[in-house]
């Protein structure tokens, strides 16, 4: 919020809330009146080429736009209680899931100075009871915070849902953040899909409003981002199975169970799956598209740093110890230059290269999945591998493809 503040180009209006929508051919109105703080009873008329609804859970965007949920059913009460301690405080380890059936609970960091204690409100009793100050310092007496050595900032009953909305964007209008999303906190998975969710709206509305893409391109927001938020309700609401027992019974058979699966696995680590965003501008036929690209340390423009620190964001074709600028045709250099995108070659240390792979990262990584070139799209998901220039050509012109191009970039893209 203070970094939009300080935008020239974004205005920020308080205190009011939307009330009406209607899209034509040429953009959006919205008709907006002040909140209930307010008083006064008069509207106005805000007009926009494409409206973004970040509007929370109970979402007018969506609402007006005619967009039903698919609601999973799943419903938790957690007391969420976010505390300032006077002076450091620490717990260890810094974050915990306690797996209590007396009582689950979480505890986290909750930003600098300020720590998160959740508590699961059992069956039969009140959340207004539970919410109540008294009971807040009850739960936290164990954990050393008392009135006199920290503040209580919020104590509030949260319903934990799962729940989506069966598609994010009609016409010039799209959802985003718990307007499109509703899931359990416990892969903390919440706020990133929003932040996902946001940066894959907002390469595609520069991409339009700077005459390069059609407003089709908002499709594959759509479909990529729906799937990849589902992954993790999924995830989160089977972690919630596991977290959300109060009963004793139950709760020792989960952790036999769990111990044994340890044991099973030499306690190593539980493995983790990689999520792939849903079909959308990208080639699912090469190997790592759809997933996010690695994050290596690099040597570029004077820095050493990771990689979109160092060299940057954007449209981007790599090659690792080959020039992607040689690979490509005169016609898609034009379009990748189009689309303010780029090539950049990645190389070993001691080499000449725009940027240098200062721990081999890129090296690894386009080893194991047999790749030399990546098209990696501004979100940093990979859009496209290749081994070969002439399969690098290839896929580039897939990717292009998927983006409805517009005016003079299609016309060289063709």
């Amino acid at each position: 919020m203070k970094i939009a503040e300080g935008l020239p180009s974004v205005c920020h209006i308080r205190g009011w809330e939307a009330v009406n929508l209607v899209q034509d051919d040429d953009g959006v109105t919205l008709w907006l009146r002040p909140n209930e703080l307010e008083g006064n009873g008069r509207r106005v008329r805000v007009r926009a080429k494409y409206v973004v609804g970040s509007d929370g859970a109970n979402s007018f965007v969506r609402e007006a736009l005619g967009i039903e949920s698919e609601d999973r059913g799943y419903f938790f009460d957690w007391l969420i209680l976010d505390m300032i301690p006077h002076g450091e405080y620490r717990t260890e380890p810094a974050q915990w899931q306690l797996c209590d059936p007396k009582r689950p609970t979480t505890i986290v960091p909750g930003g600098p100075g300020r720590r998160r204690w959740e508590y699961m409100v059992l069956p039969g009793e009140s959340a207004e009871e539970i919410a109540k100050e008294e009971n807040a310092w009850r739960f936290l007496a164990p954990w050393g915070l008392t009135p006199d050595n920290a503040t209580l900032e919020r104590s509030a009953v949260y319903r934990f849902q799962a729940r989506w909305a069966k598609v994010w964007n009609r016409g010039r209008c799209a959802i985003a953040g718990d307007a499109a999303h509703l899931m359990p906190p416990f892969a903390g998975e919440g706020m990133c899909a929003g932040l996902r969710d946001a940066v894959a709206l907002g390469w595609r509305l520069n991409g339009i409003l700077e005459g390069c893409f059609d407003d089709a391109v908002l499709d594959s927001y759509s479909s990529e981002r729906l799937a990849h938020a589902r992954h993790y309700i999924d995830f989160s609401q089977e972690l919630g199975k596991i977290i959300c027992i109060s009963d004793p019974e139950v709760a020792a058979a989960r952790d036999a169970a769990m111990k044994a699966d340890l044991a099973a696995r030499d306690n190593r680590p539980v493995p983790t799956d990689v999520c792939h965003l849903g079909a959308g501008a990208w080639c699912a036929e090469t190997a790592a598209a759809g997933e996010l690209s690695v994050q290596g340390v690099v040597e570029a423009n004077g820095k050493r740093d990771r990689f979109d620190q160092a060299v940057g964001q954007g449209w981007m074709v790599i090659g690792l110890c080959a020039d992607p600028a040689e690979a490509l045709t005169p016609g898609q250099r034009t379009t990748l230059a189009a689309l303010a995108g780029r090539t950049v070659t990645i190389g070993a240390p001691g080499t000449t290269c725009d940027a240098i792979d200062v721990e081999g990262t890129y090296a690894r990584w386009l080893d194991a999945i047999d790749a030399r070139y990546v098209v990696l799209r501004p979100d940093f998901y990979v859009a496209a591998t290749a081994k070969t220039p002439e399969a690098l050509r290839h896929r580039f012109d897939e990717v292009a493809a998927r983006l409805h191009l517009t005016g003079e970039t299609a016309a060289v893209a063709a």
